[in-house]
């Protein structure tokens, strides 16, 4: 308990020594929270810093310095969610100081969080006028230009700028990073982004999480999902309520076919938002591909309650029905799914499934499975259905008994469609050549559910 209590009391006391000396605080004082070369693990807290500088602020007598204090006070409260005090705090450092080029950029950050996007810009004009090469202007304005304007170019000259400038400004890297994957090139994201980490125990104030989350995002599009993983999972240790970090864990597992892992990336995604949609249908998938049905049906009822005019979560009801035996019910909801998306040739084909291949012989329907095919082979040029649809169709053709139509259709695609890669041709040769030796041909109901990808993850 003792020594509890001592290393408290020493963390106190160093936060007090810091903001006791005059010369610890000048970098940043002069420089602000964001582009400090003061570590950030040797910072105060922010509620402290906050503190510190109002109270300085009121009993300094030069402007210069008091509009000093109260940038650093407008940019804790930022940090601390406080918007509208951070932007009066800022306002106050204007009057006091005009044409101070930390006080026009505190106030620029304060709108761009605000989303003012226009005046922000205004303001981080006004002091690159007064001072070109004032790298926390270029900075923000490279920021704004992006992600506030869609003007990546023009940004990616900015952050340029900045780096040119101060080659060891960490957030600028970061910045740099983020307009660079918006360009796609991930590849440069990621240097920047490695280099940011390099740099910066300074800099991005405690915003660890977010850095290690663009990494994992920057990996996951390359398709590196072990790694992007392990980013995901720094960011979560950073900061443990960082919803966008768990998101990204539950979409590397998901492509990695580690659903047991997703099935817990998906728990933690509940235990930070549990109405966000993107967690519903986390849970949902996670829920059906590991054989949970009756569970990933409560999720994809939810899902379907959040999007109305969504057939795929409609459609997954239908399949979690048809996987536990409630077979009349699936066909019931794949026909709803499908009154919603009447060109969705997998629904069709999941319920061309559900009818053929049940195994209630009474409700087994092969005419009615082989009408809903017939519907799917109709449109296939019109519906650009893919090659593995395309044979899903076939081996139901097959198994109602229509071998020659089935063998018919896959010769006709093969003289016929000269799109095919070598794969597919190999593939459906395979496929005929099984029907023609009257081999028995196993399937299963396929999840219609769309990669991760679509679901916004990365």
């Amino acid at each position: 308990m003792f020594r509890i209590a001592s290393t408290a009391c020493f963390v106190v006391s160093l936060s007090n020594y810091l903001f006791s000396q005059p010369c610890d605080l000048l970098p940043i004082l002069e420089d602000g929270l964001y582009h400090s070369t003061v570590a950030s693990s040797l910072l105060p807290p922010l509620d402290l810093i906050e503190r510190e500088s109002k109270r300085r602020s009121a009993i300094v007598d030069d402007n210069q310095l008091k509009a000093l204090y109260l940038c650093l006070q407008s940019e804790a409260l930022a940090e601390l969610g406080r918007k509208e005090d951070a932007l009066a705090a800022s306002r106050t450092a204007m009057s006091l100081h005009p044409t101070s080029d930390r006080s026009t950029v505190t106030q620029a950050r304060c709108l761009a969080r605000m989303r003012q996007v226009t005046e922000a810009i205004g303001l981080c004009n006004a002091a690159l006028s007064n001072n070109p090469d004032y790298v926390p202007a270029l900075a923000l304005r490279a920021t704004l230009r992006s992600q506030g304007l869609g003007q990546h170019d023009l940004a990616l000259e900015d952050a340029n700028h900045a780096i040119e400038i101060n080659s060891r400004d960490a957030r600028s890297y970061f910045i740099r990073s983020l307009i660079l994957h918006r360009l796609r090139r991930a590849s440069d994201a990621l240097k920047d982004i490695e280099t940011h980490l390099h740099l910066s125990a300074t800099g991005m104030i405690g915003n660890e999480h977010v850095v290690h989350t663009q990494k994992g995002i920057i990996l996951a599009d390359q398709h590196r999902y072990d790694e992007a993983r392990r980013a995901f999972e720094l960011g979560l240790s950073a900061d443990k309520k960082f919803y966008h970090a768990a998101k990204g864990l539950w979409g590397c597992y998901n492509e990695m076919k580690r659903h047991t892992d997703a099935l817990l990336a998906a728990q933690r995604m509940r235990d930070i938002d549990s109405n966000n949609l993107e967690t519903v249908k986390a849970s949902a998938i996670s829920y059906f591909n590991t054989h949970r049905y009756d569970e990933a049906k409560v999720y994809f009822c939810k899902w379907s309650s959040l999007r109305l005019n969504d057939s795929l979560p409609v459609s997954m009801i239908a399949a979690c029905e048809f996987a536990t035996g409630q077979y009349a019910n699936a066909v019931e909801h794949y026909d709803e799914a499908l009154k919603i998306s009447p060109d969705a040739y997998r629904i069709r084909l999941a319920k061309a499934i559900a009818l053929s291949n049940c195994k209630d012989e009474d409700f087994r329907d092969p005419k009615l499975a082989m009408r809903e095919v017939a519907i799917v082979l109709s449109r296939q040029d019109a519906n650009r259905i893919d090659t593995e649809a395309f044979m899903l169709a076939n081996v139901i053709q097959y198994s109602c008994g229509q071998r020659t139509a089935a063998i018919a259709s896959i010769n006709e695609k093969l003289n016929n469609d000269l799109n095919l890669s070598d794969d597919e041709i190999t593939a459906l040769r395979s496929l005929a050549n099984s029907f023609a030796r009257n081999e028995k041909t196993e399937f299963t109901i396929p999840s219609v559910v769309a990669d991760s990808s679509n679901f916004g993850w990365k």
